[in-house]
């Protein structure tokens, strides 16, 4: 795997080798601990543990003196959003005016009637949307997200750690 597959913090410190592995072990400890639900980084918690992002994270040793904490987008995409955010983003200059378009699935029994055949997992569309002249103005925007930042969270903790390292992104 490419380093540049990955968002990646490199933790730079004077910390023995000896030490650097022992770091590890204790943030290995807290990344498993903070996927399985048993603690919080950051005020925050997983909300799936057995899903991509959480597989995604995982530290390395670059040389005597840095660790990284890695953040794998080829086993998780959506990495880049989570540790970074993102900006408002509206949807009209992506989609074509007066084409429906399916929203999200759910529903249940009360969606059967309404919405034809289940999709895999017994699940149903719960609707459509048409982007047309008279949708309402902000009716088509995404809000921004912060960046929930695990990956940094730990790597802010191994320079803690190693005695005041340094993070570089």
């Amino acid at each position: 795997m490419a380093i540049t597959d990955s968002i990646v913090y490199d933790i730079w410190t004077n910390a023995s080798p000896e030490d650097l592995t022992d770091i590890q072990l204790e943030i290995f400890r807290m990344w498993s601990s903070f996927a399985t639900g048993g603690m919080s980084l950051n005020h925050k918690i997983i909300r799936n543990p057995g899903g991509r992002y959480a597989r995604s994270l995982r530290m390395e040793q670059h040389g005597l003196n840095s660790v990284a904490v890695l953040a794998d987008e080829s086993i998780a995409p959506e990495a880049h959003f989570l540790e970074g955010g993102h900006d408002e983003i509206d949807m009209k200059k992506y989609l074509t005016p007066g084409k429906s378009y399916p929203l999200h699935y759910g529903g249940g029994e009360a969606a059967r009637g309404v919405f034809g055949a289940p999709r895999a997992g017994g699940q149903y569309l719960t609707g459509f949307a048409r982007m047309g002249p008279n949708s309402k103005p902000g009716s088509w925007i995404i809000p921004a997200m912060p960046a929930y930042a695990p990956g940094l969270a730990l790597a802010q903790e191994a320079a803690k750690m190693a005695g005041g390292g340094r993070v570089s992104y």
